[in-house]
């Protein structure tokens, strides 16, 4: 398409706008646009169906409710351009750059492109129906891909993401508050300080992905698996407390503690507290000292407890399943019955002020615990110090005690099928 060609149907498209006589929206379905320069244009609602528009220029244009159904926007420049409402559905977005732009409210569900009937030219008149199907009516096409996109401070409020390939993007800063990206591949992906809020995750692949000190509050993170990703500092889903109104807001404080590392907040210190039966899995509470503390019934899974002083507390038949408790100490607790089944009781890594490796590690502190009876299948204590441990009846199928202390340890009657022991060590069961 020709410069005066494209100026005139631009200048149409204002007018149309504007609801001038001889307006007329612009209709750039099918077109070949690559490498076209749209900065700074209100083209708004504009039709964009199946076109071609590679490295186009967008930066800073009104592109709100425009139809991008099928276009190839490879490459493209879309920085601080606002796109909400638009209909990005089944389009190629792969290396775009969305720093700073808007997009809330953006479909990009999967989508189809359908075989156009009739020759296009730059005068036909295009509707809807000829181009595309709804993806109610069909969506077997491809899910959006936004591999490697940047999107960092990119607004996503309520974007419609599921299925999206967003591998590798970056996605620093971003607002997706609402977001769905159920399915959505985040593999890779930078979230650093994403606001994830009420955020759909479910059944997301976030392997390697980075969310640190991202919002995650009342996100849905059914079927993930966060060990596969950076949650440092990432304000994570809690359940709403049945605790009296202090401890809850000792706890407040701590997720605040550990979403800002330690700016704002303040260390949970719980000593000798009653929280029997609370709700706290998923949540992190790193760093927390819970010495003495009764915490029967107690449900853990999935939390975070680093560092934490869990000494000489009562937790008989509490569920810490797939829990990190990592250099955790677990000196003299009772987790008679307990549930640890995949919970990693392994050294941390010790980290210098400036927030660099050390090489040092800090492992995990078990002397004299009692798991009689307790769920350990599958769960990892590498080089933890089980000395004078109660581990009889307790259920070790494929636990790890590689380069673990368990001098005097008690095992007597414990399952130990495919279990890891140290060499030279024989259990006595």
């Amino acid at each position: 398409m020709n410069p005066d060609r494209l100026m005139k149907i631009l200048k149409m498209h204002e007018s149309w706008l504007k609801g001038a006589v001889g307006g007329k929206r612009a209709n750039f379905s099918h077109q070949n646009l690559s490498g076209v320069s749209f900065v700074e244009l209100n083209m708004k609602m504009a039709a964009f169906t199946g076109a071609d528009l590679r490295y186009c220029n967008f930066s800073k244009s009104d592109l709100s409710e425009a139809d991008f159904y099928g276009a190839n926007l490879t490459g493209a420049n879309l920085t601080g351009a606002i796109l909400t409402r638009s209909d990005l559905r089944g389009s190629i977005l792969q290396d775009c750059d969305f720093t700073s732009a808007n997009l809330t409210g953006v479909d990009m569900r999967n989508g189809r492109l359908i075989a156009v009937k009739r020759a296009l030219d730059d005068d036909a008149e295009i509707s809807t129906a000829d181009l595309y199907q709804s993806a109610t009516e069909k969506s077997e096409g491809s899910a959006v891909n936004l591999s490697n996109a940047i999107m960092s401070k990119t607004i996503l409020k309520n974007a419609q993401l599921t299925g999206t390939d967003m591998s590798s993007a970056d996605l620093e800063d971003a607002n997706l508050e609402g977001a769905n990206l159920s399915h959505a591949n985040l593999t890779g992906a930078n979230l650093t300080r994403a606001s994830l809020v009420k955020a759909n995750l479910a059944g997301a692949n976030i392997k390697n992905a980075c969310f640190k000190h991202a919002d995650m509050n009342d996100a849905n993170l059914v079927g993930l698996d966060l060990t596969n990703a950076d949650i440092t500092g990432a304000n994570l889903p809690r359940p709403a407390l049945q605790a009296k109104p202090s401890i809850q807001q000792i706890l407040n404080d701590h997720f605040l503690w550990i979403k800002e590392s330690g700016a704002q907040g303040s260390r949970a210190i719980l000593v000798g507290e009653e929280l029997n039966g609370l709700d706290l899995s998923g949540c992190n509470l790193s760093g927390a000292d819970l010495n003495k503390c009764s915490m029967t019934n107690i449900n853990l899974n999935d939390a975070i407890l680093v560092m934490s002083n869990l000494s000489n507390s009562f937790m008989r038949q509490s569920s810490l399943k797939n829990a990190i408790l990592e250099g955790v100490n677990m000196a003299g607790a009772d987790l008679v019955q307990a549930n640890l089944e995949g919970a990693k009781i392994c050294p941390v890594d010790l980290k210098g002020p400036d927030g660099i490796h050390t090489g040092r590690t800090w492992p995990a502190n078990l002397i004299g615990v009692n798991l009689f009876k307790a769920n350990l299948a599958h769960a990892s204590l590498r080089g933890a110090n089980l000395a004078e441990a109660n581990l009889s009846g307790a259920d070790l199928t494929g636990t790890d005690f590689t380069d673990a202390i368990l001098k005097e340890v008690n095992m007597e009657g414990a399952k130990i099928k495919d279990t890891k022991f140290p060499p030279g060590f024989e259990p006595k069961v």
